[in-house]
């Protein structure tokens, strides 16, 4: 009788075709045979279940379809221990980075400005004395101020200081950091009607497979691996809200920006059908997944008080998603300027977001895998006061919007929102952060508790990122000093 293990690669990928991420590596597990049959061969994991495929850790600027196939099933086994870690209550810290500059240099930690990069190895952080970069893949408790890997980065802080920044993975482990500067010669703006700044989009590519991992001498020294593309003016943004592929997104008041810095195409988008209601946009962001923008918006009418506040949703106009490059002819090289146009854009999906819950919540709700998740809100529980829930707005597989309850926790937590996700925390005796949040891969609520490092007593604690991925959280805390009862502030990543 053949062994299972002598089946063809061909046979085994047409068996294993849309099955599940432990499915497949459990198959590889089986003998040594099967195992080098499937490391190598990329299609038998990317032919998998592509909600497992979309959550998995993958490294610092890579993609799915980049990453180097022999990697890929030790990431699905990281994925695995990442999802392991996340079913327990008690979340046990492996690495805590303190983000705190190079060692010598004095600014208080409040100064930095933190972005984390794709990838869960890296931080991007803005100081005094310019943009740094930190790995914290080598830090372990307890922490050794030697082993900080902290690298300067060659973008010059003077054009730059107050901007904004995004990263976006391009493969081959190349990160994009997009740089939203302002000019301060202001200019009118169509859209708004009234004298507004515009801005100057920097690009810069990271390549960080080039990064050398040996720790050198002089830190200082170290050179990042980093190409300049020509700046460009986008006219319409003072401010960028999201990024998405080539396409970056603003918000004026009543109107959406959106562009195409590739094909230098954007638009200067009015909501269609509101006449004669007051609105205002106070958030915008992409959806990951769907070419849908979501907006979150205050609406009334004159003598309104409070506004009602809604969920839009509008698709990105089909003009600005192809990535058409410019012609090189001697114009667009001398005219770099994003080209803009009016138009009217109709909301396709909204929700009128209540004051109160007044429907029973489950704390054990979960998100089908059919749903596609757009929003994530907190609301005050209507038959406990001291309660509130969160829920997930989702569409539907007919179209429709619909608000999931996933659970409930004490309305005296702290909330923190990551764009169109709800962190909520509260901070107890002796260092022990708890958190709640609607974790990705399991769509169910996960309430966590941290036992943070012991560097003194802990007084406030702010997320301010968290890539369950990756099992990270970047913190920001402030610690008093128990010597000098003065309180500092610290920023730090923690892996778990």
């Amino acid at each position: 009788m053949a062994l299972f293990s002598s089946i063809p690669v061909d046979v085994l990928a047409n068996i294993l075709y849309d099955a599940r991420l432990q499915d497949v590596v459990a198959v590889a597990q089986v003998s040594s045979n099967l195992y080098a049959a499937m490391k190598n061969n990329r299609f038998l994991w990317t032919d998998a279940y592509a909600h497992d495929l979309k959550f998995l850790p993958l490294p610092t600027g890579h993609t799915i379809s980049t990453i180097p196939v022999q990697t890929i099933y030790s990431i699905a086994l990281r994925y695995f221990s990442i999802a392991e870690a996340s079913q327990d209550a008690e979340v046990v810290i492996k690495r805590c980075s303190a983000i705190e500059g190079l060692e010598g240099s004095e600014f208080h930690a409040f100064r930095l400005r933190v972005f984390s990069v794709p990838g869960g190895r890296w931080t991007m952080y803005q100081s005094e004395e310019g943009f740094f970069l930190q790995d914290h893949t080598h830090i372990k408790l307890p922490v050794n101020v030697k082993d900080k890997r902290i690298l300067p980065v060659n973008i010059d802080f003077c054009a730059h200081v107050g901007c904004q920044i995004s990263f976006q993975s391009m493969g081959e482990g190349v990160v994009r950091c997009l740089q939203i500067t302002v000019n301060p010669e202001g200019h009118i703006s169509q859209a708004a009607n009234s004298n507004s700044p515009h801005g100057i989009l920097n690009i810069y590519d990271i390549n960080f497979s080039q990064i050398e991992d040996p720790l050198v001498e002089d830190q200082m020294q170290a050179q990042v691996p980093l190409s300049r593309h020509a700046p460009i003016k986008v006219q319409e943004m003072d401010a960028v809200c999201d990024v998405n592929g080539s396409l970056i997104l603003s918000i004026h008041g009543q109107y959406l920006a959106v562009a195409n810095y590739v094909s230098r195409v954007g638009v200067v988008a009015g909501i269609e059908g509101v006449q004669g209601c007051d609105y205002w946009i106070t958030a915008a962001h992409f959806h990951p997944t769907i070419p849908k923008i979501i907006m979150d918006v205050d609406r009334g009418r004159e003598g309104d008080y409070p506004p009602h506040h809604a969920l839009w949703l509008v698709d990105i106009p089909p003009a600005l998603i192809r990535d058409t490059r410019p012609s090189d002819d001697a114009k667009s090289l001398l005219d770099p300027d994003i080209t803009w146009e009016k138009i009217q854009i109709r909301i396709t999906h909204s929700f009128w977001i209540p004051s109160l819950w007044t429907q029973r919540a489950n704390n054990d709700g979960v998100v089908p895998e059919t749903y596609i998740c757009v929003h994530e809100l907190r609301i005050t529980h209507g038959f406990h006061a001291n309660e509130n829930v969160l829920f997930a707005i989702c569409l539907t597989p007919e179209g429709k919007m619909e608000a999931i309850a996933v659970g409930s926790f004490p309305r005296d937590w702290r909330e923190t929102r990551l764009q169109r996700r709800v962190v909520m925390s509260s901070l107890g005796s002796q260092n022990q952060l708890a958190i709640c949040f609607l974790c990705p891969l399991e769509r169910r609520l996960k309430k966590k508790t941290l036992s943070l490092p012991d560097t003194g007593k802990i007084e406030h604690v702010m997320i301010r990122g968290l890539d369950p991925l990756h099992g990270q959280i970047l913190l920001e805390l402030t610690i008093r000093n128990s010597l000098t009862g003065v309180s500092e502030g610290q920023s730090c990543v923690v892996q778990y």
